[in-house]
């Protein structure tokens, strides 16, 4: 029961583990037996200690005192199940207001929780879920954090940086007031959850980071950082929780580039908010580097040698750092100060620009209602463009000046046109053409300054939505029209003529995951498709398999997956099959290790591409273009038999003709045929039988005749005459045999009866009934009787004797 009551509890350390806490409490009581280990006593107690229902239980009751985490409680456990009936707090802890001397932003006053009168904890229980900081005494394991203390929630010290803690507290506490006063959002995940900060991880750590569930803050080695704890760090780190919560942006070239530039826009706001605009700054991580420099300027992203112009100057263009995630976020950084500040200029683009600034306020409602209502995992530049442009329209009506900002502050970074005060429809689609239905097209709305929608497909099919999908479902060419209305802005409209087709004569697309394709050309890509990065944790099929194909060749024409660990690829991968199942032989695995797999020719008629993608990590993928080589030639007939000698006619053929067969006609030589492709035949009688198989396709036919192919022998059927009765009655049928079983039908009839004779129920019209003799298998012996014969040897390793089987035996 007391290991029931610790796993309950759940402490890593517990106060009779210490033996400065054991000699405290001998002297406290006088008593030089005292201990803190808990011993049982039998009660009785109520279930949830309600003792309104009567649910009585048999409990031990343990005291159980947790020195970490603090804690202690009377656990009460059933004496016969081992279920926890009742916990009861003896630690009451209350939230209490302090002081706390940060090691960047002065004296700021902190809420903590209090579990005695000289016994403080950074616990805020009054902000959602809580906010708690931890102390990881420069270790890695997050069960050993322990919790920073203070007697009299005057939070001064410095030793070992201790006060780099208060900075994380109070930067937490200030970003949750932030998102939930601000953007009325309760914690980063929109339910309450605690926001946990971990601090002193690790030695000389230089990081930061959001782990999917806590923030965690190294202390820097002193020369490149110091501990990472700054205000704005804190709300970037805390905001890479609000994004996995909406977006969820794949951290991954340009969505994890606009990732991480929401974490630096949100991180700029917070320190705004916390510490009033005058005091505020658009440099990232300035108070945390010794030289006060930084490692982003948001106000001019150059000095960091990050892009200020969407592919300008400083653009990453390689794989490093997850595509250039912490270098690329520089161009919404600047879009977003542009939006706060307004500025002019020209871009590398050579466009120039004049912006009038919104303020804080009204730009960070723009980006946050972009993030959290607009974008997707896959987003790309181009959609945060027109998802902040909607968020304007929303939040503040089109043809506003916040709408015109939000618009000229993209054109200042290089995404998309400058403003214009009207309505623009506008549409496009990266696939406008299919081989076959069904097809879905992904629509993108490239609208400016209107609010509404109306799209007709061209099939009979309309939709209101701002970025509509659409499936087609029959063959034709098809008219796309769009009406963009702006209200007050006015209205307008596009169509585009014959903007889908839907023809077999077109080359098929597909994604990897979509069915079989039976094209015999087309083009492949990775399950992004042509416009985006793949998702993570994927593994997907698809098999190309054109009809009448001798061969398929597949040729990649660009490549980018994940590069593995060493020389393998075993994070993200494309593997290759040769032929129509991923159990068929392998052309390999690829990745940016291997390289791209070049130009693959099949050896029959399909190839299978395989899929896959990890938890993390995403690339641009691929695109493949698949051509056929039809069979022209008729097929070559050939077929085996499982057996050509049998004693019960029972027979399996299987057909091994060459080349494409459409359709097949077996004559097995007893009068019976089969359409079927592998059948199965019972011959009835004894006798040789010639085996005719005909094959044919679109291009010929062709017949293989094995003459005398199968021999049957069947035993001789036994001697049973037929028995006549007058009127109603029962008959008996007697067999010239002694093991013989009766049936009421010649084929998969109902076994009645075994013996020599049989009694019929009663009868009063003419039936049939049937009799199979058994002759039991002669045992066979081979080898010699012994082992008296050879010279004998010893053999050290395994030996086996191999056998060809040519039936199921028993």
């Amino acid at each position: 029961a007391l290991t029931k009551a610790l796993d309950y509890c759940g402490a890593s350390i517990y106060m009779w583990q210490l033996s400065s806490e054991e000699n405290w409490l001998k002297e406290r009581e006088n008593n030089p037996m005292a201990s803190f280990y808990p011993e049982g006593e039998l009660v009785i107690m109520a279930k949830d200690a309600n003792f309104n229902n009567k649910d009585m239980r048999l409990c031990w009751k343990f005291d159980v005192y947790a020195h970490e985490p603090m804690s202690r409680a009377f656990y009460y456990i059933d004496a016969h199940t081992g279920e926890l009936i009742f916990k009861n707090d003896r630690i009451c802890t209350g939230v209490a207001n302090g002081t706390a001397q940060t090691m960047y932003s002065g004296t700021r006053a902190i809420t903590t929780d209090s579990t005695a009168v000289n016994n403080f904890r950074l616990r805020d229980a009054t902000r959602g879920g809580g906010v708690e900081t931890y102390d990881m005494n420069n270790g890695t394991s997050y069960g050993s954090a322990v919790d920073f203390t203070d007697t009299d929630n005057n939070w001064t010290t410095t030793t070992n940086d201790d006060h780099a803690a208060n900075d994380a507290h109070w930067g937490a506490a200030n970003t949750y007031d932030y998102y939930f006063n601000v953007l009325s959002r309760n914690s980063y995940d929109e339910a309450g959850s605690t926001i946990e900060s971990y601090v002193h991880r690790g030695v000389d750590y230089n990081n930061a980071f959001w782990n999917g569930s806590v923030m965690t803050y190294g202390d820097g080695d002193g020369s490149t950082f110091t501990p990472l704890t700054a205000l704005d760090v804190v709300g970037h780190e805390i905001t890479h929780g609000v994004t996995e919560f909406s977006s969820n942006l794949i951290y991954s070239y340009e969505s994890g580039a606009l990732n991480e530039s929401f974490s630096d826009i949100f991180g700029a706001a917070i320190e705004f908010y916390a510490l009033g605009v005058a005091n505020g700054d658009w440099i990232v991580g300035e108070d945390m580097t010794p030289s006060g420099t930084g490692i982003r300027n948001m106000m001019d992203p150059n000095i960091k040698s990050d892009p200020d112009t969407y592919l300008g100057a400083f653009w990453h263009t390689s794989s490093s750092d997850n595509g250039g995630v912490h270098t690329n976020s520089g161009v919404q950084n600047y879009w977003f100060y542009l939006l706060v500040e307004g500025g002019s200029g020209t871009n590398d683009n050579n466009d120039t620009f004049n912006i009038t600034g919104l303020g804080v306020g009204p730009a960070a409602q723009i980006a946050y209602r972009n993030n959290n209502v607009y974008l997707t995992s896959s987003s790309q530049y181009a959609d945060a463009r027109s998802g902040a442009i909607q968020a304007a329209i929303d939040l503040y009506g089109p043809c506003s000046p916040e709408v015109e900002a939000t618009t000229n502050a993209w054109y200042a970074v290089g995404v998309g046109n400058a403003y214009v005060p009207t309505v623009v429809a506008d549409f496009e689609s990266d696939i406008t053409s299919a081989c076959s239905p069904p097809y879905t097209i992904n629509f993108s709305n490239n609208s400016s300054n209107a609010g509404t929608f109306v799209w007709d497909f061209g099939d009979g099919n309309t939709s209101t939505l701002s970025q509509p999908s659409h499936t087609y479902t029959t063959f034709g060419n098809f008219d796309v029209k769009l009406i963009s209305d702006g209200g007050v802005c006015g209205t307008d409209s596009i169509e585009k003529v014959a903007y889908i087709s839907i023809d077999s004569l077109n080359p098929c697309i597909a994604l990897v995951g979509d069915p079989v394709q039976t094209g015999c050309s087309g083009v492949v890509y990775d399950p992004g498709g042509p416009g985006a990065n793949y998702d993570d944790n994927l593994n997907l099929v698809t098999t190309i398999s054109p009809l009448n194909a001798a061969t398929v060749t597949l040729t990649f024409n660009s490549f980018d997956i994940e590069p593995g660990s060493g020389s393998s690829c075993n994070w993200d991968y494309v593997e290759i099959f040769d032929g129509p199942t991923t159990s068929d032989p392998s052309f390999g695995r690829f990745c940016n290790t291997t390289g791209s797999p070049g130009t693959i020719i099949s050896t029959g008629p399909s190839l299978t591409i395989l899929f896959y993608s990890d938890v993390a990590v995403t690339h641009a993928g691929f695109d493949a273009t698949w051509s056929c080589t039809l069979n022209n030639a008729p097929p070559v007939s050939d077929f085996v038999a499982s057996v050509t000698q049998s004693c019960d006619g029972v027979i399996e053929f299987t057909n091994n003709s060459v080349g494409i067969v459409d359709s097949v006609h077996w004559d097995f030589g007893d009068g019976y045929t089969s359409t079927d492709y592998n059948p199965t035949h019972t011959y009835q009688t004894s006798g040789d039988y010639s085996v005719e198989l005909f094959v044919e396709n679109v291009n010929g036919s062709n017949t293989n005749l094995k003459s005398n192919y199968i021999s049957i022998s069947r035993p001789p059927a036994p001697i049973v005459p037929d028995m006549s009765n007058c009127g109603q009655g029962a008959v008996t049928l007697s067999a010239g045999a002694s093991t013989v079983n009766w049936y009421d039908a010649i084929v998969d009839g109902n076994l009645l009866s075994t013996g020599s004779s049989y009694v019929t129920p009663l009868l009063n019209t003419t039936t049939n009934y049937y009799a199979e003799e058994m002759y039991p298998a002669t045992i066979n012996t081979v080898g010699p009787l012994d082992n008296s014969f050879g010279g004998g040897a010893y053999f050290s390793n395994n030996q086996s004797l191999i056998f060809n089987s040519y039936k199921q035996s028993t």
